[in-house]
């Protein structure tokens, strides 16, 4: 994923982005106004069985979210060892959580936290070169990792599953291969550079197209990692992932089970208690992961936090599978609680000590 280059772009360009992040800011407001008077009460019964989670289960899902911020400590550890930068484990820590509070908070917030890495890395001495290769190469890894636990979660066991499955690695290995090797780039990079220069209607100049090109192969050079370093970031992306998604079955394990009435022996066939109790439908395995799918899509679309989206989506994808309502709106205001509200308040605090001692 490239920077964008804010020190070159037109002013103009500025007024419209900021028009647009108040555009969303503002219908993100509305829709969220519109959710709470429609569904108050609904929403006031969800929070209400929050504050009876199963203590046990609400433990596990803390630990698992610190795991899943730990194996993300770790990928952009391996990285920026790799590229020389001077970081230990707290400044890791504190740069990571930074990331993830902007990647949330902010419209268009995977360039914004880009971007913010970038210049913390550069303040640590860092080559522009190496600052820009950890940046891309740590949203490449997320996107793939994201993508590759996405699809089996959406397809389960399948022979869809096997072909999405090959295709990620396939392009996996692709990307490990040009990283590792980038002259392989250099004939299509300029292929591709003079016919941008064409379309931008630019005059054709080769010599400004080689020199351009060999830039960009300086920069993916910047760094070096063996097969063993991809395995690591990898294996430890994937991690992250799956222990995000096992804090949001952690958050259905805690709030949705059954009325400790209905398994009181001949009491449950009486009367209502008896229909409660039929309709109580646990939610499967396939029904969790695909409403983890469904968060993880409303995640990217440009709305603050992902507010309204998110639990719009999780809510509907588990009800579908005839989960009541309120305890599935319980389950997701729960998982939002550790997997957002949580990150961001840490995140908003390391970003707040990071600029501090920038401006120091």
């Amino acid at each position: 994923m490239t920077l964008p280059a804010a020190s070159t772009a037109p002013s103009h360009r500025f007024g419209w982005g900021r028009a647009l992040r108040v555009s969303i800011a503002v219908a993100t407001l509305g829709y969220l106004v519109w959710l709470v008077g429609t569904h108050r009460r609904d929403i006031s019964r969800a929070l209400f069985r929050v504050q009876l989670a199963q203590t046990r289960w609400l433990v596990a899902a803390v630990v698992l979210e610190v795991l899943a911020q730990t194996c993300t400590v770790l990928v952009q550890r391996r990285l920026l060892r790799r590229a020389g930068a001077d970081f230990g484990r707290v400044a890791t820590v504190r740069l990571v959580l930074a990331q993830n509070a902007i990647t949330m908070a902010v419209p268009a917030g995977q360039a914004a936290a880009s971007l913010f890495s970038y210049r913390h890395i550069r303040r640590r001495g860092t080559t522009s070169s190496a600052a820009l290769w950890v940046v891309a190469a740590s949203n490449v890894t997320t996107m793939l990792a994201i993508a590759t636990f996405g699809a089996f979660t959406a397809t389960g066991l399948s022979w869809l599953t096997a072909v999405t499955g090959t295709a990620l690695v396939t392009v996996a290995w692709v990307v490990v291969t040009l990283a590792r090797s980038p002259g392989r780039l250099r004939r299509p990079l300029r292929r591709v550079t003079a016919a941008a220069d064409r379309v931008r209607r630019r005059p054709a100049d080769q010599a400004s197209v080689a020199v351009r090109v060999e830039e960009r192969i300086e920069r993916l050079s910047a760094v070096h990692m063996s097969w063993r370093d991809w395995g690591y970031v990898a294996l430890f992306a994937l991690a992250a992932v799956a222990a995000d998604c096992a804090v949001w079955f952690s958050a259905t394990q805690a709030v949705i089970v059954l009325p400790a009435a209905c398994s009181a022996g001949g009491a449950a066939a009486i009367g209502r208690l008896a229909s409660r109790c039929a309709s109580f439908h646990a939610p499967t395995f396939a029904a969790l992961l695909s409403a983890y799918s469904a968060g993880q899509a409303g995640l990217q679309l440009p709305i603050p936090f992902g507010l309204g989206a998110v639990e719009s989506f999780m809510t509907a994808a588990l009800t579908a599978s005839k989960v009541q309502a309120i305890p599935a709106l319980a389950a997701v205001l729960l998982y939002r609680a550790f997997s957002l509200w949580s990150v961001v308040a840490l995140g908003t605090a390391s970003w707040w000590h990071l600029r501090r001692r920038a401006t120091a």
